[in-house]
């Protein structure tokens, strides 16, 4: 069975992974830059340089989101929820599957049971947000409904 502290838990872990890796990247792009020395080349020695500190850029922002992903999906865990209307922290059963609006994050495997993990800005978050059990949503001319707002 598929219940939302099982979908969090698997998702913290899974968060916390892609945190550590990024993390050590961070770590190995900033000893390579420590470690390299100036060649008589400069142009080259000068664009490494750039270029690693247009990837540790991109890595940092990757540590931020994915701190922010964590800091979500720790809120939806603590939140109180209305079973009536679909919100951010909602775990709802539909014609096609599980959905859990919190993060962008994509499709999560559980138990043998497929969970899309999505953002309530995505479009589909958008369509499902403060829709109530029996709804059905249209999305690229598919038809989905609502069969249960599990949390």
């Amino acid at each position: 069975m598929i219940t939302k502290e099982l979908i969090i838990n698997t998702l913290n872990a899974q968060l916390h992974l892609k945190l550590v890796n990024y993390k050590k990247s961070l770590n190995d792009l900033h000893e390579g830059n420590k470690n390299e020395t100036k060649s008589s080349a400069g142009d080259k020695y000068e664009t490494s340089r750039s270029m690693t500190q247009i990837e540790i850029a991109m890595i940092s922002n990757q540590i931020q989101k994915t701190e922010l992903d964590l800091a979500t999906i720790n809120l939806a865990s603590k939140k109180v929820f209305n079973k009536k209307l679909i919100e951010s922290g909602s775990l709802i059963l539909t014609c096609f599957g599980y959905y859990f609006l919190a993060i962008s994050f994509g499709k999560l495997k559980i138990n043998n049971e497929h969970v899309m993990v999505l953002s309530p800005n995505s479009p589909i978050g958008k369509l499902l947000t403060n829709s109530k059990l029996g709804k059905t949503i249209v999305l690229n001319g598919q038809e989905i409904t609502i069969l249960e707002i599990i949390e």
